[in-house]
Parts: C-alpha cells; structure tokens; sequence
C-alpha cells in the first residue's frame, strides 16, 4: 500500500514501505493534496490522481483501517 509522509518542511513524499521497514519512496509533491492524490491513484483509486478529492482519499482510508478490525 502506498502512503506519503512529510519528508521535508514543504516536501512531501509518496512510496511505501517493504516489509522489513525499508521505505520506498516513489514521488515528491510540493503540496500534500497532491500527493494524497498520487497515492490514492497507485492504491487503485481508478481516478485519475488530479481529479481525485483529498478528503475522499483520507476517509477511505481510514474506512479501510476500520474495517480490518
């Protein structure tokens, strides 16, 4: 699954980790809705990454977290 994190004051990046912890990144974006964007198109948002709404991509996410449990 890819996830972005704050790499840098105004730099945030997308990737994922392997599973001994590596992380992996994949892009950088100026701007943290972009990149919340990317990563809701490489976990298969089938939108295309500008069209895809930020909050959307949060509340599935956590919709996702939610439901493993």
């Amino acid at each position: 699954m890819y996830v972005y994190i704050r790499s840098e004051r105004e730099l945030w990046t997308v990737g994922f980790y392997s599973p001994d912890g590596t992380w992996n990144p994949e892009s950088d974006h100026s701007d943290h809705e972009k990149a919340a964007q990317r990563v809701a198109w490489l976990n298969g948002s089938g939108k295309n990454h500008e069209d895809c709404d930020a909050s959307e991509v949060v509340r599935r996410y956590l919709q996702s977290k939610t439901d493993l449990y």
